[in-house]
């Protein structure tokens, strides 16, 4: 079928139609990335280096209207819709950059981690803002990958308290959203399943002597000019956290006996505190905000993430048949 034209609109001019097509064209670079990964859950280098080319283009043809930060890196007004568009983009690029085993984090995997806390931060505004039931079943899924790199992050000292925070604010998010969209509640269960097998210590001892086929998977580190390029137009913040989110995984792959520290990500609570007290802004997020830590315990166990839960995630089961090996 033909690709919609800006033409197609009744008002070319209008930003609603314009941010309908680059919504399209950002989820054709997703769909052809994850019928990649059904194929084959290894991407080779070339077929990885065409995935970022198309997606450095997408980034540097959106025009500065569908953008969240202006040319100075300073955060735009609030738009609704304009924050649906860039979910789909930071998946794509969570996705990408995704770790190949839920138990391990690499280098490579940093920049998928940025994006999935840019992720998080949209998602916040939008609940914030009562808005999360106005959203489509498909950000449901939208929030479990943005999950992925959150419950890998449980398992890197310097990331762990702000991962768990992060993992408590999207459970809350799943939990707005399944009062509308069925496929929030599943996915919610799911997140819970794995926060569970991640925290168990028969999966941390276990993980550390069982090697994985996916280890060998591993690819190279992004060079800096593509971070710059995809995490650039998110403000000087996100740059500066990759930095320090890839000096914190790389230094947990190298420390045997890692303690518990206080996060390097903390510059990111410095956006937040910076902005605490206006709703102007996209990511960010308040002290009235709700309370979002809270939840009941759950019983459901592992078998909560087999069976049609992962029909749509078929690139996820290597992730998903890993935790068979790991008792609840």
């Amino acid at each position: 079928m033909k690709p919609p034209s800006i033409h197609d609109f009744p008002d070319p001019n209008s930003v609603r139609a314009h941010i309908f097509i680059t919504y399209v064209g950002i989820t054709e670079i997703m769909c052809d990335l994850c019928e990649l990964l059904v194929s084959s859950n290894h991407l080779a280098a070339e077929t990885r280096g065409r995935i970022e080319q198309r997606l450095v283009e997408f980034v540097q043809k959106l025009p500065a209207s569908l953008r969240l930060h202006d040319s100075k890196g300073i955060q735009r007004p609030y738009d609704f819709e304009l924050a649906q568009l860039h979910i789909p983009l930071l998946t794509t690029i969570i996705i990408l950059y995704r770790p190949c085993s839920v138990f391990s984090l690499s280098s490579p995997n940093a920049i998928g981690v940025v994006a999935a806390f840019l992720n998080f931060r949209i998602f916040q505004a939008i609940e914030l803002r009562e808005q999360t039931r106005s959203l489509s079943s498909t950000f449901s899924w939208y929030l479990l990958v943005t999950a992925i790199p959150h419950l890998s992050s449980l398992r890197i000292p310097a990331l762990c308290k702000e991962a768990s925070s992060v993992l408590d604010a999207i459970e809350g998010i799943l939990r707005t959203l399944g009062t509308v969209r069925p496929s929030a509640t599943t996915n919610l269960q799911n997140v819970k399943a794995i926060r569970k097998a991640l925290s168990t210590t028969g999966a941390s001892s276990s993980r550390s002597s069982r090697p994985s086929d996916m280890d060998t998977q591993k690819h190279d580190p992004p060079p800096p000019h593509l971070v710059r390029e995809l995490l650039g137009i998110y403000g000087p913040r996100a740059l500066s956290n990759f930095d320090a989110i890839a000096s914190a995984i790389d230094q947990a792959s190298h420390d045997p006996d890692p303690s518990p520290q206080r996060s390097n990500i903390a510059d990111l609570d410095g956006m937040t505190e910076e902005h605490m007290r206006s709703r102007t802004h996209v990511m960010q997020y308040q002290n009235d905000a709700p309370d979002l830590t809270t939840y009941d315990a759950v019983d459901d166990g592992l078998d909560s993430l087999f069976g049609t839960h992962f029909q749509e995630s078929m690139w996820m089961r290597d992730w998903i048949d890993e935790l068979q090996h790991f008792p609840e």
